[in-house]
């Protein structure tokens, strides 16, 4: 090595060793899917859980890159090592077999949605009300096996969106669905007859929704507790609630 490349090298391990050339940011992959107004590719930042998640990593110097695809193909790209992590998913005894979970990034509660005209003025109170009549269940969704054992009468269907016109059509009585996404839904596609649907609360505990590291990552503790670390300090910070209300979850009665 000449002199000048030797003092040169020696300069540039000077400048890392004092912190004035910043090493490379880290990148995480993630998958997820479309779940409006959560995460969708199609809407102001991949939606409020997006935004939070992207934010939060950048936050701790990781950036993190969101990959759409169909619900079961991103559950499936995290265990088989496609994808370093996914959102937004319960905790649960099977997945964390081969993904660990992040603190709550939202709180939310399920709920049965109904279209008022079909039962010309009847309020319900009390989700046993509902056991007489059909509940539309998207598929996937967990609750549909709990409200089977529970005594219920569900149906699969393809989609919360396929679910809102089948309840206006008398296809089905009940949608189980987020108010958030019910709501979203119908000021999407039927904006003109919001008023015509109602909600009841479907008596489940609130649905926790996290992100999801892969375990086959050597260092996921450490992802995980700087991502924690962040959503922390963004709560704490007024931040949080910012990316909430710009996403219009005030609107939409969200629970954090």
């Amino acid at each position: 090595m000449n002199k000048k490349l030797k003092i040169l090298h020696l300069l540039c391990l000077f400048l890392l060793s004092a912190g004035y050339v910043k090493a490379e940011m880290k990148t995480i992959s993630l998958s997820t899917g479309e779940w409006p107004p959560y995460v969708s590719e199609h809407l102001h930042a991949n939606g409020v859980v997006s935004e939070l998640i992207t934010k939060i990593f950048k936050s701790v110097e990781i950036k993190a890159e969101s990959n759409f695809y169909p619900w079961n193909r991103a559950l499936l790209s995290v265990k088989k090592g496609g994808d370093e992590g996914s959102y937004p998913w319960r905790k649960q005894p099977d997945r964390e077999e081969f993904g660990a979970f992040s603190d709550v990034i939202i709180s939310t509660d399920m709920t049965f949605i109904y279209y008022k005209k079909r039962f010309k003025g009847k309020e319900f109170r009390d989700p046993l009300e509902v056991k007489p009549y059909v509940v539309g269940v998207p598929f996937g969704y967990a609750q549909g096996e709990d409200l089977r054992k529970l005594g219920y009468r569900c149906q699969s269907i393809p989609s919360s969106a396929n679910g809102i016109f089948m309840l206006m059509k008398g296809n089905i009585s009940f949608l189980i669905e987020t108010r958030a996404v019910a709501m979203y839904l119908i000021r999407q596609h039927l904006a003109e007859h919001e008023a015509e649907f109602g909600t009841l609360h479907s008596g489940f505990p609130p649905l926790l929704l996290r992100l999801m590291i892969s375990k086959k990552i050597p260092e996921y503790k450490i992802l995980l507790e700087r991502f924690n670390k962040g959503l922390a300090r963004f709560k704490a910070s007024g931040e949080y609630d910012r990316i909430m209300n710009r996403h219009g979850f005030a609107v939409y009665g969200q629970n954090k």
